[in-house]
């Protein structure tokens, strides 16, 4: 995440590449490698001639599959790349102390030691978190009846979320290899292929 998240303009391409330019005639010398910007250019990148730039560091939006000046999701990538699991430790009936409605709640292995709570969602729309403690997470599972104790409940996760999560040595990660992502890798078209690095 870059400190500031304004979308990158035309000028400011324009700007990069004159800069690039004067420093060449200053040291007479052409640079192999420009890298001009992050995860907010993937848009440009897609439009328009980034001239001297070919390399970007687009982490943010390869993981989370969003433009990260609007957070809007980008088509051809993977909204769910990352995503975090929680185990149902405990399901049961509650009543709201405002409404005094009931309801079903589920706790799940995971809190603030683990993620930035503030910044996941689950990707059941229909469950609400309700709050957390440093080890667990109280949701409100909205008459979801099919849930039972053991059943993992999947979250995605903002960038802030996600690197606190990865750096958590006692989240357990699991890594899948997908086939589809190799394919989308070696068609990506853009105009210098110097653009993808396949690591």
């Amino acid at each position: 995440m870059c400190f500031k998240s304004d979308a990158p303009s035309d000028d400011d391409i324009f700007m990069i590449n004159r800069f690039v330019s004067a420093v060449e005639r200053e040291i007479g010398y052409r640079l192999k490698i420009i890298s001009g910007g992050n995860s907010s250019m993937l848009p440009q990148l897609l439009y328009n001639d980034l001239g001297k730039i070919n390399e970007l560091r687009i982490g943010e939006t390869l993981f989370r599959g969003v433009d990260t000046t609007t957070n809007q999701a980008i088509a051809m990538l993977y909204q769910d790349a990352i995503t975090l699991e929680a185990e149902i430790l405990e399901i049961k009936p509650r009543v709201n102390t405002q409404t005094h409605e009931s309801f079903i709640q589920a706790i799940v292995d995971i809190g603030y030691l683990d993620t930035k709570v503030d910044n996941i969602l689950p990707m059941d729309q229909h469950i609400n978190i309700l709050g957390a403690s440093s080890d667990h997470l109280m949701l409100d599972l909205n008459g979801q009846g099919h849930y039972q104790v053991g059943d993992h409940i999947s979250f995605s996760l903002n960038y802030e979320a996600l690197s606190h999560s990865m750096y958590m040595k006692n989240l357990h990660k699991v890594y899948i290899d997908d086939s589809k992502i190799d394919t989308l890798l070696q068609n990506f078209d853009v105009k210098s292929p110097a653009m993808v690095n396949q690591y």
